[in-house]
C-alpha cells in the first residue's frame, strides 16, 4: 500500500509527511533542506516536484514583456507552481515522457509521496499506482493565505512572483476544488484538519488508515505559529466547511 499526501502549500502537508519518515516508505532520494518556514523539513522530493511542475506548466499562461513592461508576474514559473491557479474544469494529463518518469518513481514501493501539486496532478499518478491511499490536509484558509504571503515576501526563489490576498485565496480554493470534485470520488481518502494533528485521537486515525506506526512525537504545536485576521468570503468559507465535514 502506498500513500499520496496533498493539500494547499502551507497547510500542514510537511507535518503529515513527517509522521511517516520512519515508517518504512520510500519518500524520495533528494529532499529540500529545512528552512525557517519548515524547520523540521519538507519531506518533499525534487524529482516528484519536478515532474509535477512540468505537468502543470502547459495549463498556465506565460509571462511576457511588452514595451519594457513585464506582465504576468502573478503566474508562477519553475519551482513556484505549487501556487498555480488552474480552473477546476481543466483535466490535468501527463504526456508519454512524463508518464514514464511517473512509472519509474512509483516502482519504489511502498512509497509515501508528498506534494501540494498533487491537488492538480494526482490523476496521472494514480493511474500508475492504483494500490494507493490518499491523505488530504487542510487548514483555516485565512491562516494559509497569511503564511503564503509571508513565504512569498521572505523566500528568495519567490522574489519575482507576485500574489495578492485575493489571488492567494483563489489558489487555496482551486486546489481544494480539484481535490473534492476531480479526485476524492475515487479511492480511499483521509481528510485531516491541521489543528487536529496535535491530538492522539487523530494520530490513531492516521495509523489505522495507513496501516503503519507513525512518529507520534513529530508534531510540535509551538510551530503552529500563523494566526490571521484576514476576512474570508462566503465561497471560501463554504468550501472550508465542506472540508471540515469530510473529516473522518
Amino acid at each position: 500500500m502506498n500513500l499520496f499526501i496533498l493539500g494547499c502549500g502551507r497547510s500542514g502537508t510537511s507535518l503529515v509527511a513527517g509522521l511517516f519518515k520512519d515508517s518504512g516508505f520510500f519518500m524520495g532520494d533528494s529532499f529540500y533542506k529545512n528552512r525557517e518556514s519548515n524547520p523540521l523539513g519538507f519531506f518533499e522530493d525534487r524529482t516528484i516536484n519536478s515532474i509535477n511542475e512540468e505537468i502543470i506548466k502547459p495549463y498556465l499562461p506565460n509571462r511576457y514583456t511588452f514595451s519594457n513592461t513585464n506582465y504576468g508576474s502573478d503566474v508562477p514559473i519553475e519551482g513556484q507552481r505549487w501556487l498555480a491557479r488552474i480552473p477546476v474544469n481543466f483535466q490535468i494529463k501527463a504526456n508519454e515522457k512524463q508518464t514514464e518518469i511517473i512509472r519509474k518513481a512509483v516502482s519504489n514501493q511502498p512509497f509515501c509521496f508528498k506534494d501540494p501539486r498533487f491537488c492538480y496532478t494526482l490523476e496521472p499518478w494514480r493511474k500508475e499506482a492504483p494500490n494507493s491511499k490518499y491523505i488530504c490536509v487542510f487548514r483555516k484558509p485565512s491562516d494559509v493565505v497569511e503564511s503564503i504571503l509571508k513565504e512569498v515576501r521572505e523566500t528568495p526563489y519567490l522574489f519575482d512572483f507576485s500574489i495578492s490576498v485575493e489571488k492567494a485565496f483563489e489558489t487555496w480554493k482551486l486546489l481544494y476544488e480539484h481535490v473534492i470534485f476531480n479526485h476524492a470520488n475515487k479511492g480511499e481518502w483521509l481528510f485531516l484538519y491541521y489543528d487536529d494533528l496535535f491530538n492522539n485521537e487523530t494520530l490513531n486515525k492516521i495509523e489505522t488508515f495507513s496501516e503503519v506506526s507513525i512518529d507520534r512525537n513529530f508534531p510540535q504545536i509551538e510551530l503552529n505559529r500563523t494566526k490571521s485576521k484576514l476576512n474570508v468570503d462566503k465561497n471560501i468559507q463554504e468550501l472550508f466547511d465542506n472540508l471540515m465535514s469530510m473529516r473522518t
